[in-house]
């Protein structure tokens, strides 16, 4: 529907915003649903594991081993429809970061806006910045049909 917009309040945040079709309900699912997620999140070709427990204190894991890769942490917030907010740690780093996703209809679609804040570098916020214009972009175009059958390769539970 849009493109992925991305801006940085300061040196620790980054907010990225794209609407996408469906509707808010839909689109929670796509963040929290794992064959979902699989759907969209990371590129098919890195044969990504998704375990998530959502639920406030529930943990979440999403890691490639072909990649060699992972990031781990647990849900803080969990208000369907509308907000998803959660811990972020990168497997072999110490620092935790944070990361709030918002949901609001508009039009016949949906505004996503991810705040992932609490970075400890400019570096690090910036790498962020370009992993969820990524994986936003994934999403609005429809990658991999979301909301149908996982890709091969990718794990759920």
């Amino acid at each position: 529907m849009s493109s992925v917009r991305t801006w940085t309040p300061d040196d620790r945040t980054v907010v990225a915003t794209v609407t996408v079709a469906g509707t808010p309900e839909r689109v929670f699912r796509a963040f929290t649903d794992p064959a979902e997620l699989a759907a969209w999140f990371w590129p098919e070709r890195f044969a990504t594991s998704y375990r998530l427990d959502v639920r406030e204190g529930g943990e979440y894991v999403i890691r490639s081993d072909a990649m060699g890769m992972g990031v781990r942490g647990r849900y803080l917030e969990v208000t369907p429809p509308t907000r998803l907010a959660m811990s972020w740690r990168w497997d072999g780093e110490e620092g935790e970061t944070h990361v709030l996703v918002e949901l609001a209809a508009e039009g016949d679609g949906t505004l996503v806006t991810v705040t992932h804040g609490a970075n400890p570098s400019s570096a690090t916020r910036d790498g962020h910045a370009q992993g969820w214009r990524d994986c936003l972009d994934r999403l609005a175009s429809g990658a991999r049909g979301a909301g149908r059958r996982s890709p091969a390769g990718a794990q759920v539970e």
